[in-house]
């Protein structure tokens, strides 16, 4: 049986997921599965601009019930900052969907990394 766990990133984690350190200081949560990272989020900093980001690793489970749990652990990051961008992967069919789901909404502004969302605090 496939253990599950939502922890708080580590640089052990964000190495292990993407295979090498991040070029940025990043806040974010890991969804564990057996130990093995499956999937991040979580929010940085550019250039003043706060970015969420999110990633699940190819040909891997998606157990939808961790993936929302893992969310709302994001949303908890996202109320950090007043005002939170995210890109829509446009490789990714489900991403627009999702970020609405956590309360992104389109901004009608395109870019090489995607549609832009944007998030505020309420």
């Amino acid at each position: 049986m496939t253990k599950y766990e939502i922890l708080p990133a580590t640089i052990g984690d964000i190495e292990a997921f993407y295979g090498a350190s991040l070029p940025m200081s990043v806040r974010g949560v890991v969804l564990r599965a057996n130990s093995e990272p499956i999937a991040i989020g979580g929010v940085f900093m550019k250039d003043g601009v706060a970015i969420g980001f999110s990633e699940i690793k190819a040909g891997c489970a998606r157990p939808k019930k961790h993936i929302i749990k893992t969310a709302l652990e994001v949303q908890k990051l996202l109320r950090k900052h007043p005002q939170v961008r995210a890109f829509a992967n446009a490789d990714e069919q489900s991403a627009p969907r999702f970020l609405e789901h956590l309360g992104f909404r389109p901004t009608g502004e395109h870019t090489a990394n995607g549609d832009v969302y944007l998030w505020k605090r309420s």
